[in-house]
């Protein structure tokens, strides 16, 4: 796992809970993200898993507890993956709704 998604005694998501960590330990510069209109590739497992292990603790430091829901409603874009794997990490559920 990655040390930064984790503080030392908490308990650590594994591969089969974890997609995305997982994915990240097995290719971390392949790419993760390609837009299926403009094949635009936005970004690499790397990239991606350290947002989510970012937005996971800044949930934390804002003081959402597990079991909270999370709601985004935004038009369709890559922050929906953020959210989605920063939910996932942090024990959170999510809501998701594209206008």
């Amino acid at each position: 796992m990655s040390d930064h998604c984790y503080q030392e005694g908490e308990i650590r998501i594994n591969w089969e809970t974890d997609w995305l960590e997982g994915r990240n330990r097995l290719t971390p510069a392949a790419k993760a993200v390609i837009d299926a209109e403009t094949g635009r590739r936005w970004t690499y497992y790397a990239q991606l898993n350290e947002r989510a292990c970012g937005l996971a603790g800044t949930f934390k430091q804002l003081g959402v507890k597990h079991g909270d829901r999370v709601a985004l409603l935004a038009p369709n874009h890559i922050s929906y993956l953020d959210i989605l794997f920063a939910c996932g990490k942090a024990e959170k559920s999510g809501l998701f709704s594209s206008p």
